[in-house]
């Protein structure tokens, strides 16, 4: 039986985090919180691992996470472990900094909407209000501070799994995020310190991207993945780079919206043209011939790739709201979205440097069996399709970065 080890992580609070209580209110930063974060960053590092062992058998190999998943982390039903897996967890607070959803809106807020962030927060965190004309926070924020998680091994553990979970607790530290939305660069966290182990927090840009790639074991053989992770087809960019990471923050999202919503040109000229090309042409027919004439669709627009659910409205279209409105979502057993493979963070240097990362995570989009609806008005039934997509759409959006790094693969 051996000694238990103990590993401490430091981490700085680097874009709003949307935690939630049972009011939807961010009180606290709570172990539960931190543990599925880990959860999710060692199934993405893990899983080419996995498959070799299992001689690329996805099934077995799928069988064999999940297995592991549950000794180190935890499982319901785990009577002998009473779900805690193979250590303990604490989280304590430094200097956090709560805003109501009134400070957040206020003239001195520290993350004011402007004009494309409210893209990327979202209908769940903000809405357009009307009257004043401009979007609205809905949700209180920490907005600044540090958290420290300390993990105490059980003696049992070995020091396999104490490497595993240490290399999990850098990897939340350098692209991850807590709370809502943070596929979208919010909730974003950066390591700043790892002691009790063997691995420490990278200070530079360029340690950070050697800690990225002997992480994940580059360069990485596996194939597209059944899920988010690290495999030959992830490509991972440092895009932008700068000394606020709220301002660059909007400029991810501007160069998205543009990108996304029909192929507007940097100058914002309306032309919906970027280098005299125009972008989804057919999204835009298919989905106006859907909703104005009910013409069921034969394929699917190409920006499903970006995720699902995915919204369309027509203000060109006369008649009740309702009859402008198209909903494109996945439907079937009781599936009713796509998450982005596409996450967004932003990354805390030292000397307030900060960077914009963007992941691609390519994997299985939905079940080959699952159906995508388009829902209309004067669609009646609601028209199901089976998706394809083409991963191309988000390389593109990537290659509009032009000062790019590419980190991956």
């Amino acid at each position: 039986m051996s000694q238990p080890t103990v590993i401490e992580a430091e981490y700085s609070i680097v874009t709003p985090m949307f935690l939630g209580d049972a009011k939807q209110e961010a009180t606290e930063i709570r172990p539960p919180s931190i543990k599925g974060a880990l959860r999710f960053w060692w199934r993405a590092l893990n899983w080419s691992r996995m498959l070799a062992q299992n001689g690329n058998n996805v099934t077995e190999a799928l069988k064999t996470l999940h297995s592991e998943e549950g000794r180190l982390f935890g499982q319901a039903g785990d009577e002998d472990r009473g779900g805690q897996g193979c250590f303990l967890m604490s989280v304590t607070s430094i200097g956090i900094t709560l805003r109501s959803k009134e400070q957040l809106n206020g003239n001195d807020s520290p993350a004011p909407l402007g004009k494309w962030r409210p893209y990327l927060v979202g209908l769940g965190l903000a809405s357009y209000n009307k009257e004043e004309k401009k979007s609205k926070y809905n949700r209180s924020a920490i907005t600044s501070g540090k958290f420290k998680v300390r993990v105490r091994s059980r003696p049992e553990t070995t020091l396999a799994d104490v490497k595993s979970i240490e290399e999990s607790l850098l990897l939340f530290g350098l692209l991850g995020g807590l709370g809502s939305r943070t596929r979208r660069g919010l909730g974003s966290v950066s390591i700043t310190s790892l002691s009790g182990g063997k691995l420490s927090a990278p200070s530079g840009i360029e340690e950070w991207k050697a800690a990225i790639q002997k992480l994940t074991g580059t360069p990485i053989t596996a194939p597209e993945p059944p899920f988010s992770a690290f495999s030959s087809v992830t490509r991972m960019d440092m895009s932008l780079k700068g000394k606020n990471a709220w301002n660059l923050l909007e400029k991810t999202a501007s160069e998205m919206m543009r990108y996304r919503s029909w192929g507007q040109d940097r100058n914002n000229t309306g032309t919906h043209k970027v280098n005299g090309i125009e972008l989804f042409v057919d999204d835009h027919a298919i989905m106006l011939n859907a909703i104005a004439n009910g013409t069921p669709p034969t394929v699917l627009p190409d920006r499903i790739v970006f995720g699902l659910p995915h919204n369309y409205f027509f203000s060109s279209i006369t008649g009740a709201e309702k009859m402008k409105k198209a909903e494109i979502a996945p439907d079937s057993e009781g599936r009713t979205r796509r998450a982005s493979p596409l996450f967004i963070h932003i990354h805390k240097f030292k000397d307030n440097d900060f960077a914009v990362i963007q992941t691609l995570f390519q994997s299985m989009f939905l079940c080959p069996s699952d159906y995508v609806a388009v829902k209309a008005e004067k669609l009646r039934p609601t028209h199901r399709l089976i998706p394809s997509v083409d991963w191309g759409h988000i390389r593109c959006y990537l290659d509009r970065f032009a000062d790019r790094e590419v980190v991956l693969p």
